[in-house]
């Protein structure tokens, strides 16, 4: 009351100002003019990685009245269109939890205090990488080649960028035959040659990735048999007169893996320069 007084006040129990107002009539009607205090954002934000795939961060409180809580923005991006938010709902708090992130990557963070008619702007921004992790995807085009009779080339692609969750290290190759316990070994390329395989047989072959946390999942197997320079003869062939114009053949069938079927070649002649042959189109036959 009075010419040139100042009054402080609360506008809804949120917002805190001031008015400076002088008196018209000296007694009764005053004009006003007010000013609204701005909300400050918390100070001294801090990030500290806690596991591969979260982010513990603190700050100290805003000093604006009425903060009913915080919203923490994260993002990969410095524009920050790609991330999002966790909102703390507790004006008293000073720290929150980013979690589901994803490994080995750059966060850019800030932290912003809200109360019931609106929000501070950003606190200072922090970045922080996150740890790497064991991968979390398998290679990819796992590709097999014979190249001798007991060796197979092994070839493949590194896992998608997004599930390596680190450096790529190195690789462990899982392979087996029908029957046979697992074998292992590692390489640091993308391709590896198997040796000391057993001729024409199918094997199956698994790879995955590491990074210097551990080793990821193995992809699914593929399949590859191992070459041969040549197919077992098959053994114990004989030959007996059916009638008078016909001869039938029996054999014991070839030790190879994946044969489709037989010759039978004959002549009456030791160099076979007369005769013929029949095909049988069954690798399981023996006569």
């Amino acid at each position: 009351r009075g010419v040139g007084t100042r009054l402080v006040f609360n506008m809804d129990a949120w917002l805190k100002g001031y008015c400076f107002c002088d008196s018209i009539t000296g007694f009764v009607l005053f004009v006003c003019f007010c000013s609204v205090i701005a909300q400050e954002p918390p100070t001294n934000v801090e990030a500290t990685v806690s596991t591969p795939r979260s982010i513990e961060v603190t700050w100290d409180a805003s000093s604006s009245f009425g903060v009913t809580g915080y919203i923490i923005s994260y993002s990969t991006t410095a524009s920050y269109t790609s991330g999002g938010n966790v909102t703390v709902n507790d004006g008293s708090a000073t720290s929150g939890t980013l979690t589901n992130l994803e490994e080995d990557t750059t966060y850019t963070i800030t932290v912003q205090a809200t109360r019931n008619s609106g929000m501070s702007g950003n606190s200072n921004e922090v970045s922080v990488r996150t740890w790497t992790d064991v991968p979390s995807s398998p290679p990819r085009n796992i590709m097999l080649a014979s190249v001798n009779p007991s060796s197979l080339r092994v070839s493949w692609q590194l896992p998608m960028e997004i599930g390596r969750n680190g450096p790529i290290t190195g690789h462990v190759i899982r392979y087996s035959r029908t029957g046979s316990s697992n074998t292992e070994t590692t390489t640091s390329g993308t391709t590896h040659t198997i040796s000391g395989l057993v001729a024409f047989v199918e094997y199956s072959v698994e790879v995955a990735a590491m990074t210097v946390n551990g080793t990821g999942p193995f992809g699914n197997p593929v399949m590859g048999v191992s070459g041969q320079d040549n197919i077992a003869t098959p053994t114990n062939v004989r030959a007996t007169v059916s009638t008078p114009r016909s001869i039938e053949v029996t054999w014991d069938a070839s030790s190879s893996f994946g044969v489709t079927g037989y010759i039978i070649s004959y002549s009456t002649t030791a160099s076979y320069t007369s005769g013929g042959n029949v095909t049988v189109n069954d690798g399981s036959a023996t006569s």
